[in-house]
């Protein structure tokens, strides 16, 4: 019997719950991402834009340990080795 999948046939319940894990992580990273960012932006709106605000808002989300993290750290090095936009 051939390994090919015949059209319609759906995918074996692992790579489902692969595909729903991965689902899952990425929704968290989003979620992450987002937080952060309406965090800054909401200190920004309530207390002006003064240096500490930006300042301890910066530090909450370039050193807050998850994946976002470790992503964001390598997409910014990226970018300080190009030159960062120029």
């Amino acid at each position: 019997m051939s390994e090919n999948k015949s059209v319609g046939e759906h995918p074996p319940e692992r790579e489902l719950d692969a595909l729903r894990k991965e689902n899952e992580q990425l929704r968290l990273e989003r979620d992450d991402a987002i937080k952060m960012l309406a965090e800054w932006c909401a200190a920004v709106e309530e207390n002006g834009t003064g240096w500490d605000d930006w300042d301890e808002y910066y530090k909450n989300a370039r050193y807050r340990p998850c994946l976002l993290r470790e992503l964001l750290d390598t997409a910014i090095k990226e970018e300080l080795q190009n030159g960062y936009g120029h």
